[in-house]
């Protein structure tokens, strides 16, 4: 039953996604919408090349057959989340180079961290068969986020006014899963093991590769299409991608995340 829950958060999630693709394409302009389409996708990519590395390690390692080795891997997985979250504020700051705006750049980098930081947060929960935690967060985040969105977009129905929104969505977010963290049983401390930090890495960057690199597709594929077609005429199809990609692939996650075999 808890499986059950937990994969309908999914698909709320899915839902979720879909209706607010078509109400923010709705309220921006066209040229606002491609600027947003394109800053989500990066976001995307950002948090899957920094972050995946340690959730799939997380998956193969957490929490481990007792307690101990469950705070063992959990502070290494602390510390690790630490390093990607600096990697997307290296980043960032790189991107200001290629002309970016610093208040994007920033918005960006913090999106890209909350994002990989949550994505990790509910792995951990989900493998620590944490399912009712699990299924409330993963609700809670998809509608905190939508909300977060449509408001900063009714504020000001512009691109930076959006995505800030968004960013306000995540401290919302942050927030909740803190108290429901807090309220969580108190778990054992446990030292930095390295040799831990090497396996989870020599694990995680194998599968992350390929995770990267399929994200990567679609990013170039919007790329093509707004340096082709401006970013004006390249709405449509932007939005047409993001209708075919972004429900899909959190479908194929929830399936692929509930059924993992316990065994692992």
């Amino acid at each position: 039953m808890a499986k059950i829950i937990a994969l309908g958060a999914y698909f709320y999630q899915a839902v979720i996604a879909f209706g607010l693709l078509i109400v923010v394409a709705h309220w921006l302009a066209p040229a606002d919408y491609a600027s947003y389409s394109l800053f989500i996708s990066i976001c995307q990519f950002a948090a899957i090349a920094a972050f995946e590395w340690v959730r799939f390690a997380c998956t193969r390692f957490y929490p481990g057959p007792d307690a101990a080795s469950e705070a063992a891997e959990r502070r290494a997985i602390l510390v690790e989340a630490f390093a990607c979250a600096a990697l997307c504020l290296i980043a960032a700051c790189l991107s200001l180079f290629f002309g970016v705006p610093p208040v994007v750049a920033l918005v960006g980098g913090l999106v890209s961290i909350a994002q990989g930081g949550s994505d990790l947060h509910l792995t951990m929960l989900r493998f620590r068969q944490d399912f009712r935690a699990f299924s409330v967060l993963q609700g809670s985040r998809a509608t905190i986020l939508a909300a977060g969105t449509l408001l900063g977009a009714l504020v000001s129905p512009s691109f930076l006014s959006t995505v800030t929104g968004l960013l306000g969505g995540y401290a919302a977010y942050g927030l909740l899963a803190l108290l429901l963290s807090r309220r969580a049983k108190t778990r054992p401390a446990a030292a930095l093991d390295s040799a831990r930090v090497r396996k989870h890495l020599v694990y995680g960057s194998v599968s992350a590769g390929a995770a990267t690199a399929a994200m990567f597709a679609p990013l170039a594929l919007k790329a093509i299409f707004t340096a082709a077609l401006g970013t004006t005429g390249a709405a449509g199809a932007l939005l047409a991608l993001d209708l075919l990609q972004r429900p899909f692939v959190l479908i194929v996650s929830a399936l692929q995340a509930i059924q993992y075999p316990e065994i692992v």
